[in-house]
This record gives C-alpha cells, structure tokens and sequence, in this order.
C-alpha cells in the first residue's frame, strides 16, 4: 500500500498534518517537561522520606539512649546533693549498690550500672572497706552491677583507668570535661561473650572538684533491629541506612554488617560529607547513590551521631521511569483519539477550514496578507481568531525585520507573554545589530580617519603647512571647538622647550608665537608625564592656568602626547563642549603616534639633509684646496726646474772657467 502524498496538499491533509505535528512536538515537550518534572519529584520524595525514616529513627534512638543518659543524670544529681549533706542523712554505701541494684532491674535494657569514686570522696571510709563487695583492694567505692544470663551480679569496676579506646575512655571524659557524655560503641567481654555495647555517664561534683560518676551500659543490638525495620520501609528494602557515632564509629548499618563496629573510612571508602551534617541535615548525590545525613544529639552532651542513608540513583528513579513510559502510550493514545477528532472536525467544517487553511499556505508562503473569514461555530472562531492573532505578529514582526534590513534599529516587535520567545528573540537581535551597529560605526569612523589623517600627512610638502591641515581637520573630525599643537625644539639644552606650531579655535586660525618649559601647563603637564591628560570639569578661568587654547570657556579638554617609540616630539590639546568618548580619545592617540612618526621623519630628513649640505660644502672646499695645492704643487716642480737649469748652467760655467784658468796658468 503506497501512500498518497498529493493528500497533504489538500485542505484535510494539511490541517491534519500540521495538527498531528503540532500535537507530537507539543506531547513531546510536555511528555519532556513533565518527566523531568517528575524525576525531580521522585527525587524531592525519596529525600523527604529518607529525611522523614530519618527523624522517626533520631526519636527512637533518642528515646532509648536518653533513658539511660536520663537515669545516669538522675542519679549522679541524688549522689551529688547525698555528697554535700550531713554524716548523719547521707545515703550508706549499702544503699546506693541498692539504687544502683534497682535500677537495673527494672530497665531490662540495661547491661549494667555502676558508680565510681574518687579515693575517700564518697564518705571518707575507704579503708573500712578494702576488698569488700563493690570495692577494691583500697577501698575504693566502684561498684558495678551488671546483668549475666538474666542474674543480676556485683563487681569491682576494671581498667577505668587508661587511655585505650574501649575501656577507661568513660572515666576519662568524664573526670576531664565534667559534663555527662555518651561514649561510642565498642566491643567488651561481658558474660564470657563479646557484646557490642555502649555508656551513658554522668559526672558527680563537689563545686569544681570532680568526685565521681554515675553510669549506665546497655547493648545496642537493638539498634541494628531498629534499622532493619526502617531500611524496610525505603523503596522496598532497596534503601540502606547507617547509624555513625561521634568519632566515627560505625554502629550499626544494613550495608555491610561485618563493618559494624570498625571506623566508618571502612563503609564509605571516598566521601566525608557526614563530617558537615553536625547541625541540619544535608543530602548529596555522588557515584549514582543519594546520600541524605542527619544529626542526633542527646540532651546536653557534646556527642553528635549522625543517620546515613543511601539509595541508589535508580532505584529512585524507577518509578519516574515507570511512569514515564505510562505517560508516553497515554500520549500516543491521546495522539490517535485527538487526530481521530480532528478528522471529524475537518470533515464537518470543512469551508471555514478550507479558508483558514488558504490562509495557511499565503502565510506559508511568507505573504503576510489574510483574507476575512465569516464562520458560525466558537470553535472555529477561537481557530480564526487565534490565526489572526498570530498573522498579526508575524506581519508585525515581518516590518520590524524589513526595518531592520533597511539599517533602522528603532521599531521592535510586540512582546504578548513572557512565553512569546519569537519576539523576545527578534528584539533581543535587534538591540544586538545594533550595539553591532555602534561598534561597527566607532570601528569605520576610526579606519577612515587614520586613512584621511594618514594621506594628509603624506600629501602636505610644508610641514608648517601641515600641522595647520592636521589640527584643522582633526577638530572637525571630532567635533572639537579649540585645539592646538605644540612641537619640541630640538637644541642641544638641558632646558626641554615646545613650540607652538598650530592653534586653531571655534573655525578660525589663530598664528600665535607662544613657546612653553617642559611641566608648564597642561601641556607641559602632559609632556613630564608622557600620559594622555582628559578634564570632563574645566574650571571657568581655565585659560587663565596656562592652557593656550584662546579665550574660550571648554567644558572638556584632551591632552595627549605626540610620541614614538617612546620618545615624545610634541603635544595635541583639544578642547570640546562635548565630553569625548572613549573611541574618541583612543582615535585622538593614534593619531598623535601617527603625527609623532612624521614629525620623528621630517627631523630626521632635515638633520640628514643638513648633514648632505654641509658635506656638500666640504667637499667643495677639498676640491678648491686641492686644485689650489696642485697649482702650487706645479710652480714648485717649474721653479725647481729652472734651478736646476741654473744649476747646470752654473756647473758648465765653472768648468769652463777651470779649463780657462788652467791654459792661462801653463802660459
């Protein structure tokens, strides 16, 4: 069987198709939403429970340890006030074992109850009774009463007095804080059986001298029992709960039983988030287990436990999954029955439909133009008047875009919800265009400007001529009022001097000779400190301060140092009505640098041509002097020719005298 797609072009297909799309996607992100809704839910739910078990076990754990901790403090209260009576009222040993005796007989709970005092504390008679029942070989009154196999027996206390964990520790803390305390779990021999047990103690004072202590021992048993009944109730028993102590003791748990007892490192191998839950209770997700810890205090002691309980990601999750797949076949049901429904609805209403849908397609199309539909029935109606709402919008959001393209940034399109995201889109495109727009604008005013400033300085052969340019257009470019340009003398002086080359104020050129020190006025100002100077509040006599900027009154002056390479050969001073911005200032520096290059190459080229004249000059002096040394040198060679002529007209002479002088003397 083929399907005719030449259906969807008709008036049914193409209502029904964009009604069954229309309807998926919105099922789907419902379905979506409410899924995540709904884990969350699950999650928030197994929290509460886990925090709601956790608060029923604090109460009972409560109820069961403050019974002890209560009888401990009752006690100890009636032995501190016995303490500070009379000899003649005070309670007898006897009687306190008797206390003690009955106390523990009537809380089946309790492994044992005892009392122990310091040397000669209780009624100053140790030695009355070295070794008796209850006391030890000095007398001491310690006794212990305990339960053994349903009998109830009488014992010295033992090894109360060292430091290791499991014995001694009740003695220790409670001598040294003088508070009552709950003393964590431990493992002690009791009936020849080992018996995870633990204390409640109490002390008993005398002012601020601790004399004894009153306490009560009882195995917690009971609180693993308690746990497993509660676990129970978490996700089907899928929950798991821990009871840890006050130094980390694990005292119970129903996820590993052989850890009860050990340090809770041992259990929970890679998280401490139980070390903060000392005040609320606090709950995390880590390696796909919730963690939920809540604290346990009891009555005034120091000691807080702490009820962890974990449960895994997915069991926690589970039900949302199960629903979730609930939710999906009652969404495609619900897909089915609503397109069944539409169908009928087109079949019956098929020429209103029919207009709407033509109106469909225009809109499809992207014509924003919508043709007035008359129908009868409210349904149809709210269908119409929907559509027409939304070819509305999209002829309003249409201008606006058309705006935009036409580079107008002003219109924005109508916001009807806060659920309206097209229009909160558009718009919020719309104020980016145009921060783009601005950005783009500073960017080419600032390129173009660098380009004009750049060929003007490359076009002028007079440099007076064009520094005049320069400051001319520079203050039209941005909309100054005043300006001026200050070049540095180059002399060889320690005293720095700038000349005035350029002073241009409100359109009119002013040739002013004005010559300023290095620190003198903002310009010099800005020349010592080779940093751009910017007043937004110039002082009504600012041109009295030295400035050079003629008589008028700016609200805005830049200062800014023409240099290159480090090296400052000027200042630029404008001044303006209007604040410079920014882009302005950072324009306003480059083009300082770009004079500062011309001005560093001008120098240069005039100390080079200089330089070129004056070898020049020297190179015709040689020339002159040279031919003049060959003249010279010349007449030398002519005059010692003629000498040497002479000379050898002179030798023949003399020899011709001689030969004359010989013949006449042999005559």
């Amino acid at each position: 069987m083929k399907f005719n797609f030449a259906f969807l072009n008709t008036i049914r297909g193409k209502i029904g198709f964009i009604a069954a799309a229309g309807m998926i996607i919105s099922v789907t992100v419902i379905s979506t939403t409410s899924i995540v809704t709904l884990r969350n839910m699950e999650i928030n739910s197994a929290i509460q429970n886990a925090k709601s078990i956790s608060l029923d076990l604090k109460n009972e754990i409560k109820t069961n340890i403050d019974v002890g901790l209560d009888a401990t403090i009752n006690i100890a209260n009636a032995l501190q006030i016995n303490n500070i009576l009379a000899d003649s009222i005070k309670l007898s040993r006897t009687q306190v074992l008797g206390i003690l005796k009955n106390e523990l007989n009537n809380n089946p709970d309790f492994l044992g109850t005892y009392t122990l005092w310091e040397p000669n504390k209780f009624d100053g008679k140790d030695q009355e009774y070295i070794s008796a029942e209850g006391h030890d070989g000095t007398g001491r009154f310690i006794p212990y009463w305990y339960r053994c196999n349903n009998v109830l027996a009488l014992t010295p206390i033992e090894n109360y007095d060292n430091d290791e964990k499991t014995t001694g520790t009740y003695y220790n803390v409670s001598k040294t804080t003088k508070k009552e305390a709950v003393i964590d779990p431990y493992f002690y021999k009791a009936c020849d059986q080992q018996t995870f047990m633990m204390s409640c103690i109490a002390p008993v004072v005398n002012g601020n001298d601790f004399v004894g202590l009153v306490g009560v021992d009882f195995e917690i048993k009971w609180l693993q029992n308690l746990l497993l009944t509660h676990a129970s109730d978490l996700y089907g028993g899928e929950g798991r709960a821990t009871i840890l102590s006050a130094n980390g003791t694990v005292a119970a748990t129903t996820l590993d039983t052989s850890k009860i007892g050990k340090p809770v490192g041992e259990l929970f191998t890679n998280n401490k988030s139980y070390l903060n839950a000392t005040s609320a209770s606090i709950h995390e997700f880590k390696d796909g287990t919730l963690y939920i810890y809540s604290p346990i205090t009891f009555g005034k002691t120091d000691n807080i436990w702490i009820i962890c309980i974990t449960i895994p990601e997915d069991v926690v999750t589970a039900h949302a999954v199960s629903l979730m797949w609930r939710f999906i076949v009652m969404s495609v049901v619900f897909v089915i029955g609503f397109s069944v429904l539409i169908i009928y609805f087109i079949n019956r209403f098929v020429s209103p439909i029919n207009l709407i849908t033509q109106n469909a397609q225009k809109l499809a199309t992207g014509s924003i133009e919508e043709t007035k539909i008359k129908v009868d029935t409210l349904e149809i109606q709210e269908l119409n008047l929907n559509f027409s709402k939304l070819s509305k919008s999209q002829r309003q959001i249409t201008e606006v875009c058309k705006s935009i393209s036409e580079g107008d940034f002003s219109k924005y399109a109508e916001v009807r919800s806060d659920e309206d995201v097209l229009s909160l889109s558009v718009n919020k495109m719309i104020d980016n265009l145009k921060l783009a727009a601005e950005a783009d604008a500073k960017r080419n005013w600032t390129a173009n400007g660098l380009a004009k400033f750049a060929e003007l300085l490359r076009s002028n052969e007079d440099t007076h001529q064009m520094y005049n340019n320069v400051l001319s257009e520079l203050i039209k470019y941005i909309n100054a009022n005043q300006g001026c340009l200050f070049i540095k003398i180059d002399e060889e002086s320690e005293v720095i001097r700038l000349k005035l080359e350029s002073c241009y104020a409100y359109n009119r050129k002013k040739f002013i000779n004005k010559i300023i020190l290095a620190g003198e006025g903002l310009a010099g100002q800005a020349y010592l400190e080779a940093q751009t100077i910017f007043l937004k509040k110039v002082p009504e006599d600012y041109i009295r301060i030295g400035s050079g900027l003629g008589d008028a009154l700016p609200r805005c002056v830049l200062v800014v140092p023409i240099k290159f390479n480090d090296q400052i050969e000027g200042i630029l001073e404008l001044a303006s009505f209007n604040v410079y911005q920014p882009h302005e200032i950072a324009f306003v520096e480059k083009i300082a640098e770009t004079i500062a290059s011309v001005v560093s190459s001008i120098k240069i080229n005039e100390r080079t041509k200089n330089l070129l004249a004056e070898t020049t000059q020297q190179t015709e002096e040689m020339r002159s002097q040279e031919e003049e040394m060959r003249q010279n040198m010349e007449e030398l060679l002519a005059t010692q020719e003629e000498v040497a002529r002479k000379e050898r007209e002179y030798l023949t002479t003399i020899e011709t005298l001689k030969i004359q002088l010989a013949q006449l003397s042999n005559n």
